[in-house]
């Protein structure tokens, strides 16, 4: 006895798409049952690397940090690098404005 029922033979209907059917019928979103994607050797070691490349070069961001890796050997595109970069919660740091010798009272008195 099917639990989930036959698969239609409709060619819209991918892989495993019967079990999403169950998921209203328990009151659950089919959002709820995805599974989590794993990491790999790989890319843990990657991860690793940018984020050694983004403290050591804190200026750089995922573009500039993509071509490091490529040079140093890494087989990797920007796209990767910048799911990566997002995932990790690596920003670049806002430039500070530049002291002015002449105008020293605009940015409060230091001396």
């Amino acid at each position: 006895e099917q639990i989930y029922g036959t698969k239609s033979s409709s060619s819209q209907d991918g892989p495993g798409t019967e079990i999403f059917r169950v998921f209203p019928c328990l009151g659950q979103p089919r959002s709820t049952q995805r599974q989590e994607p794993k990491l790999t050797i790989r890319e843990m070691t990657l991860r690793a690397e940018i984020v050694r490349l983004a403290c050591q070069y804190g200026r750089y961001g995922y573009r500039r940090i993509t071509d490091k890796l490529q040079k140093t050997g890494w087989r990797v595109n920007h796209k990767c690098v910048e799911r990566i970069w997002r995932q990790e919660g690596l920003k670049v740091p806002r430039k500070q404005p530049k002291r002015s010798e002449k105008n020293p009272e605009r940015f409060g008195d230091y001396s």
